[in-house]
């Protein structure tokens, strides 16, 4: 799909977007659960459907509703089957973040349309599974097998585990009926246990989290009514839209004080004055001077802080420490605002962009990075011309964006007609 988007101010009051990545841990931690459980206003993603048909498969009893442009998941128990056959909607991390789960419930499982997995990814299942005792086959037609039991007792994630095994393996382990634990070894991993862990609370199995592992004592997951999980990562970016004299405010975040206050941070180094109060977090552009070499340590939002800079100009420092994954990051930001007429460079480490009041627009190809995707979006008001995005599955956040505003509609793949399905959402 394409996406296009018409020039107009972003401001006021919205609710803040969904966090699709955590509403999939909602929705695995229900599949688990005893009871009913109703998770209302998720993302309504292809990565959301292709997990509740992969867990039906599994036999899992989810149900999704269309409401508002969001999507609610009815949940009821289920009954595992031994070893079924599971499509994974070719997502190589589905694949990742069910593996652990078909392990623990349904002692295996044969997966079809798995995606493209990457080198690392697969050879940490395969390093995995031989630790284990687990029977591991992968196919170069996308289609894979493993056999065996995962119990209780102690895990080591090996180099190169992915966020979406390590989240799902830690999802798993509480139907084991013991007592657990999950070393943090691979790079990356303690971000991830520390976003399952919460998740698994929501749904009633307390871990305790420290920097080299997490534990957990033998307990089970209860069903539950809660609304989805609100992104702060995403409300950092549409903040980072409000120009001049349009605020943005968002509702529903229920992070805690110091996330909220490390992101309020973050962005007043790129004039970004925000406010939290009573579950509302509004900010405001404080100034439009020169952005003096501010850093970003947080590869997430660095493109939202590149968007930022565009219209009075800024310089991004300490980018040579970027985790080796993100080392592409800063030239795909370049080529980003180049693709709409801005001007950026990438030298030595630091991100410089050229002032701009207006840019003339154009066509981005975000290449499957939402981040890109996003720092686009909130440029959009700041072009001349329509801006459009390729290379996403979806737009990034479609209610909060129309709500503060924001003017979109969706493109057919391979056509700029209209989709007649996809109305402008404003």
């Amino acid at each position: 799909m394409e996406y296009r988007m018409e020039p107009h101010w972003l401001g006021g009051c919205a609710a803040a977007p969904a966090d699709p990545h955590t509403g999939l841990l909602f929705v695995l931690c229900a599949a688990l659960a005893r009871g009913a459980s109703r998770i209302e206003g998720l993302a309504d993603t292809p990565a959301l459907r292709s997990l509740a048909a992969a867990l039906n498969d599994m036999g899992a009893q989810i149900t999704l509703q269309e409401r508002d442009g969001a999507v609610d998941a009815m949940v009821l128990p289920g009954r595992f089957a031994a070893s079924p056959q599971i499509n994974c909607g070719g997502s190589a991390g589905l694949f990742e973040l069910i593996l652990a789960p078909a392990l623990v419930l349904c002692g295996g499982a044969v997966f079809s349309h798995c995606g493209a997995l990457p080198a690392a990814t697969l050879a940490s299942c395969q390093m995995f599974c031989k630790r284990h005792r687990i029977r591991f086959k992968a196919e170069a037609n996308g289609t894979a097998s493993a056999q065996g039991w995962l119990g209780g007792g102690a895990y080591a994630l090996p180099a190169g585990t992915s966020a979406a095994f390590a989240c799902g393996l830690m999802a798993a382990l509480p139907l084991c009926g013991r007592d657990w634990r999950v070393r943090l070894d691979a790079p990356g991993s303690h971000e991830a246990a520390q976003a399952a862990a919460q998740s698994m609370e929501r749904f009633g199995v307390r871990t305790v989290c420290t920097s080299a592992e997490i534990i957990s004592f033998c307990q089970l997951y209860q069903g539950q009514t809660l609304p989805a999980p609100r992104s702060l990562l995403s409300a950092a970016y549409l903040l980072c839209g409000a120009t001049g004299d349009h605020s943005v405010a968002l509702r529903g975040l229920t992070q805690g004080l110091p996330e909220i206050t490390e992101i309020m941070e973050i962005l007043a180094q790129v004039h970004v004055s925000c406010q939290w109060k009573n579950g509302l977090l509004q900010g405001q552009e404080a100034a439009m001077n020169f952005i003096e070499r501010s850093t970003c340590s947080d590869p997430t939002l660095l493109p939202a802080l590149a968007a930022r800079c565009v219209q009075c100009g800024g310089v991004i420092g300490g980018l040579s420490a970027l985790p080796y994954e993100e080392a592409g990051l800063p030239q795909a930001i370049v080529e980003m605002i180049g693709a709409l007429g801005g001007q950026a460079s990438y030298t030595q480490g630091a991100l410089r962009v050229e002032a701009a009041a207006h840019l003339p627009g154009g066509r981005v190809n975000c290449k499957g990075d939402v981040r890109i995707a996003m720092a686009a979006a909130i440029l959009s008001p700041v072009c001349e011309e329509a801006v459009t995005l390729t290379g996403i599955p979806a737009f990034p956040f479609p209610e909060a964006f129309s709500a503060l505003g924001g003017r979109w509609h969706a493109l057919r793949g391979d056509s700029t007609d209209a989709d007649p399905a996809c109305e402008e959402c404003d």
